[in-house]
């Protein structure tokens, strides 16, 4: 049996989740790969890929994607966050600052941010 493309996708995101919540970054790349793949317009797919890049150090790799997921959610005040991390991580400050500068524009009171300084 096999499943519809829409149930495929959503199997394999959020085995892609599972993935990283277990902590095998990965598989979980591979699964958003997947997603992205049957989907290019998946921009929750493309922001967790770029999670799972930041967490094995593939800085590069997770700027692209959250550049992507921003471009097809412009208001993606999570997706400017994480950017500006990555870049900060890289040393390219003033890019991350605008990043930052940016998500909070979009959501001044941003309840999501999880990462402690």
């Amino acid at each position: 049996m096999e499943l519809a493309p829409s149930l495929t996708q959503s199997v394999l995101y959020n085995r892609g989740i599972v993935w990283f919540k277990k902590g095998n970054m990965n598989s979980a790349i591979e699964d958003f790969s997947k997603v992205i793949d049957k989907n290019p317009a998946h921009a929750q797919a493309y922001y967790n890929r770029g999670i799972a890049r930041i967490k094995k150090g593939e800085l590069e790799k997770a700027i692209d994607d959250f550049s992507k997921a921003i471009e097809l959610k412009t208001n993606y005040a999570e997706a400017y966050y994480n950017r500006g991390l990555a870049y900060a991580d890289k040393g390219d400050y003033e890019r991350g600052l605008a990043d930052y500068s940016k998500a909070i524009e979009i959501s001044p009171r941003p309840e999501w941010i999880k990462r402690k300084f």
